[in-house]
């Protein structure tokens, strides 16, 4: 009788554990998560699809991701900028520049985005956005997710891009 009652006891202390265990784990697994999600945000994406085979016009596509918070809006636009250079996660989308293209200045004064994109925003391709419409796809972007940044002046390889295209409240 004693030697199944120090099994009974046994057993009841190796559910405590587990139990205690998975609490633990849980605990720890929630604060991880609250904590990560506290430092992220959520950034809207716009990128031009590819135009159908049967001539259809190419249309505009919204994704969203997430992006770790920086202490600045500069910071946050420079990070943002160029998780955007990377172009899009959807099948069937263009990049707004081709591959090679980085951010060769970036500044923000008086609420206008100063960007400067290297030569290679110039050499497009079936891929990419025509450098225009890049800039003009770049620009919504820009207001859609700063909306501190009243306007966006383009320099491709420090020669402005085109027109300030301004936000509108």
């Amino acid at each position: 009788m004693n030697l199944n009652l120090n099994e009974s006891v046994k057993k009841i202390y190796l559910l405590l554990i587990i139990s205690i265990l998975t609490v633990i784990i849980f605990v720890l697994s929630f604060v991880c998560y609250t904590n990560s999600a506290a430092q992220n945000r959520r950034f809207l994406f716009l990128f031009e699809t590819i135009g159908d085979v049967e001539g259809k016009s190419s249309s505009v596509v919204l994704e969203t991701r997430y992006i770790r918070i920086q202490p600045d809006v500069e910071s946050s636009v420079k990070l943002y900028i160029a998780d955007l250079l990377l172009g899009p996660i959807t099948e069937r989308c263009r990049k707004l520049f081709p591959p090679k293209t980085d951010v060769s200045s970036c500044f923000i004064r008086d609420s206008s985005l100063y960007l400067d994109l290297s030569k290679d925003a110039l050499y497009t391709d079936e891929q990419t956005m025509e450098i225009e419409n890049g800039v003009y796809l770049l620009k919504k972007n820009i207001f859609a997710n700063f909306p501190s940044i009243t306007n966006v002046i383009v320099f491709i390889d420090g020669k402005i891009a085109f027109e300030e295209l301004e936000q509108t409240a």
